[in-house]
């Protein structure tokens, strides 16, 4: 059976691969080519929204978790999941918007993941293939693409065909289809990168 998850990430090929894999700065990171100074600066807005942006936006998710599954009495299950969501949400923020949906938000959340974990891994992948010597590249795309970031990913997937099934799964895709758009728009131009 198809998750939700599994839905969303086939829903736009197209559009994922020229998150993950066509962009130029993927292109030249995965052929071991990136210029350092367009490495520095996506590094540098990298930073920016790791440091701003992404501890908000999962703050607001462990706001938006329901109480009642906290309560006494509450159902098991229910206590579980919601015991494991808050738990995922607060390693992502160990590892390192305003009010926001929480199944929206796992799935924004999920969707940025799985495309920062594609893209790392490809790079990885090709970066050790062709022999490249140890560099920040290399460390990097080697950082975000560890079993312990697929497993972070996979429980973020894990979260969201829980609380989506996928017969809802329709109210979702224009947030995997934003999430490819923001992700090709966040690789830097290197023609841009390498006039500043």
């Amino acid at each position: 059976m198809t998750s939700t998850t599994d839905f969303l990430y086939n829903s736009k090929p197209e559009a994922l691969k020229r998150a993950t894999e066509t962009h130029e700065f993927v292109v030249t990171a995965s052929e071991n080519k990136l210029p350092d100074a367009v490495l520095a600066l996506w590094l540098a807005q990298d930073k920016v929204y790791a440091s701003l942006g992404y501890p908000k936006f999962v703050g607001a998710l462990l706001a938006a978790l329901p109480e009642a599954p906290f309560l006494p009495g509450a159902d098991r299950i229910a206590k579980e999941n919601a015991t494991k969501a808050k738990n995922m949400l607060i390693f992502s923020l160990e590892n390192i918007v305003k009010e926001v949906h929480l199944k929206k938000g796992l799935v924004f959340l999920w969707a940025m993941e799985k495309v920062y974990l594609d893209t790392w891994t490809k790079i990885h992948e090709s970066l050790v293939q062709k022999g490249a010597p140890d560099s920040a590249l290399l460390r990097f795309a080697y950082n975000w693409s560890t079993p312990e970031f697929v497993k972070f990913v996979d429980e973020i997937a894990d979260h969201v065909n829980t609380f989506i099934p996928l017969s809802n799964v329709g109210g979702y895709i224009y947030i995997w289809e934003r999430v490819l758009e923001i992700e090709v728009e966040f690789w830097p131009s290197l023609k841009e990168a390498g006039d500043k």
